[in-house]
């Protein structure tokens, strides 16, 4: 399934300021990104076209909710030990009120991220019931999910950059012959 126009809205967003250089880079047309079918985490640039699929796009949505409670879990916890000149240690961690909460958030959000690549299929996977599916138009009251959200974007957009990178190297014919690392550092 084409889905070219989705990844333009969310790179517009991202970098607003860039998309008429992104356009004439990138192109328009259909079918520069596909989602396909398919087992475990895909998300490749080939022949032109950035292919991708459910898994690898609700494991980037997961992964950008799972670094948001890391945010909530030591936001807060690592200010206060380095005021106390003390070292970042679990157990020290412990014995703050409230932290086994907001660590046991963090480790089960990354804990689904596991058993989500893990999953032959989606539907396999049970979704969080503490984390927001990424449904289409979906809107957020909380605050800390519409920073999670805004954080997955710009996590998306940065993804799919880089692809379009990995695509523009490709079609160059002074970059023919690169190796992986070289095309890396291009």
């Amino acid at each position: 399934m084409d889905i070219s126009r989705e990844a333009d809205l969310l790179l517009e967003g991202a970098v607003p300021e860039r998309t008429q250089e992104l356009k004439q880079a990138w192109g328009e047309q259909r079918d520069r990104v596909r989602l396909q079918d398919g087992q475990g985490f895909k998300l490749q640039q080939n022949y032109g076209t950035i292919q991708v699929n459910e898994t690898a796009l609700k494991s980037i949505w997961l992964v950008g909710f799972a670094a948001w409670k890391a945010l909530e879990a030591y936001s807060d916890a690592i200010p206060a030990l380095l005021a106390a000149r003390k070292p970042f240690d679990l157990e020290l961690l412990d014995s703050i009120p409230g932290q086994g909460a907001y660590d046991g958030e963090f480790a089960e959000a990354l804990q689904r991220v596991r058993r989500l690549n893990e999953a032959l299929t989606i539907s396999e996977f049970d979704w969080p019931s503490n984390i927001p599916a990424p449904d289409f138009g979906a809107r957020f009251t909380d605050l800390n999910q519409k920073f999670a959200f805004d954080f997955v974007c710009f996590a998306g957009a940065y993804v799919i950059l880089h692809e379009i990178k990995h695509g523009l190297i490709q079609a160059d014919p002074e970059c023919d012959g690169l190796d992986p690392i070289a095309e890396e550092k291009a």
